[in-house]
Formats: C-alpha cells, sequence, structure tokens
C-alpha cells in the first residue's frame, strides 16, 4: 500500500518512520509546503527524496493519503485526493466550514476517514462517555479534563469537544448548548471543560461525573506520540477496499467490536 503523508511537523515524521518500517507498506512521498522545499536537508533523508510541494502529483502516486497538516491546505487535499481517487486519512483539529465541506464533497467519490483523533483508546473513550451520559442523570456533574503540551494550539482540543458532542448527544442535546468553560457557572447537566497546557504532554483526557456520594472518572493518556501514527496507518489499512463515505474512528473500533 503506497501512502502519501502530508505534513512535516512531529506527526508526519513519525508516519514516515512507522511507515519505513511496515513491510505492507511505502511510502509514495511527503508533502511539505513550497516555501520548505530544498531547505531542510534532514527531511529529504527521511522521506529518501520523496519531498515535494506538488498535491496532484502525490495524490496520484498514492493508494492512500494522511493529512496532518494544519488546517489551511486541508481543503485543497480533500480536492486532489477526490480527483485522483487516492483514499484519505485526515487527523487535523480546528477545520472550518470550508474544509469539512469540501471532506464532506471528496467523500462522494472516495472513502474518507475524518477523525481529530487518531487513536483507538480514544475512539473507545468517546463511546463509554455516551454509555456513561445515557445512563447518570443530571445529578451527576459532568466535566471534561484535557492536558496537553504547551505548544497545542487549539483549547478545548478537538478530542475533548469531540467528547462532549458524544455526551451531550446521549442526553438529546447538543453541545453547544451544554458548554461551559471552567470558570463559568455550570447548571444541572451542562458539560463543564478544564483545560491545561503544560510541559510535552502528548494528551490526557478524563471525563468525570462526580455524584453526590460517588465519581466515575473515565480516563485516557497517550505516553508516546507514536500511538497517533500507528492509529493513521492502522485507518489507511482499514480503508482498503471500503466505498465511498465518510468514517471515524468510531466506524473502525465497532467494526472490531463486532
Amino acid at each position: 500500500m503506497k501512502l502519501g503523508v502530508l505534513g512535516a511537523g512531529r506527526m508526519g515524521r513519525e508516519i514516515v518512520a512507522q511507515i519505513a518500517a511496515a513491510a505492507d507498506c511505502e511510502l509514495a512521498g511527503l508533502w511539505i509546503r513550497e516555501s520548505r522545499t530544498g531547505t531542510d536537508g534532514a527531511l529529504g533523508a527521511l522521506a529518501g527524496g520523496k519531498l515535494g510541494s506538488d498535491l496532484d502529483e502525490l495524490a496520484r502516486r498514492s493508494d492512500v493519503l494522511l493529512d496532518f497538516t494544519l488546517p489551511g491546505p486541508t481543503a485543497a487535499i480533500a480536492l486532489a485526493a477526490a480527483r485522483h481517487e487516492a483514499r484519505l486519512v485526515c487527523g487535523v483539529s480546528g477545520l472550518d466550514t470550508t474544509a469539512t465541506d469540501a471532506l464532506q464533497a471528496a467523500a462522494g467519490s472516495i472513502a474518507v476517514l475524518y477523525d481529530r483523533n487518531i487513536s483507538v483508546g480514544v475512539a473507545v473513550l468517546r463511546e463509554l462517555t455516551a454509555i456513561a451520559g445515557a445512563a447518570l442523570d443530571t445529578s451527576f456533574a459532568c466535566e471534561i479534563h484535557e492536558t496537553h503540551h504547551v505548544h497545542k494550539l487549539d483549547a478545548p482540543s478537538g478530542t475533548a469537544l469531540k467528547l462532549g458532542e458524544a455526551l451531550a448527544a446521549s442526553r438529546g442535546r447538543t453541545l453547544q448548548e451544554l458548554r461551559r468553560d471552567e470558570h463559568e457557572a455550570a447548571r444541572p447537566g451542562d458539560i463543564r471543560f478544564v483545560v491545561r497546557r503544560e510541559g510535552d504532554v502528548p494528551g490526557e483526557h478524563t471525563v468525570r461525573f462526580a455524584g453526590r456520594n460517588e465519581t466515575l472518572l473515565l480516563h485516557h493518556a497517550v505516553s508516546d506520540r507514536g500511538v497517533f501514527a500507528e492509529g493513521a496507518i492502522s485507518a489507511a489499512r482499514w480503508l482498503a477496499g471500503r466505498p465511498p463515505g465518510l468514517y471515524s474512528m468510531r466506524d473502525v473500533v465497532r467494526v472490531r467490536a463486532e
């Protein structure tokens, strides 16, 4: 399976390294912004010389594209994937409606997996959060705690918001109705977000249901960023043979459970 990697940050580099170690995968190329082409010899070495800034060329050579860039290029990446019938895994947080609409449009002709956290463990956490939200009444105060490294730009994290959406939906509400920030007064049934940015933490998420005499904690912690690269490559394998459509890690977990 030929994989094209988009983005040369920590995630992109880790994915390239893991592709090199996978017997069933081959690096089709590593995409970077045109302004960086030829300026980073280490990147060229990491990619085995397969470094460039032409989206169409990379999509043409790839069975699956793995997008872990910043939000800006995602719409163009989705269009290129659809043009050349390359499946697409997108793990970018903070997308605007232009980008999400582009992913939805691409899913009309190719298989697209979009999730803000490409981790099987977080997908399971999301399912457990929905189960707990439906089972526990509003006398349980709900909080979602998340901690990430100091360089993470979005807050709350995309994963925390996804957990909040699952929790709100389990109660027939929307997150917009129930969301409260850390220092806001909360009503029964509201979902409070507590955000921390510390050191080099890859990611920790805890969903807390506090009742009168008992507390339920659902917790997921990442000890190595490699887990996200593993998840991205697993998602690419999972997309093989899937019909066109928009998928998430939730679909991956459900199929495994079946």
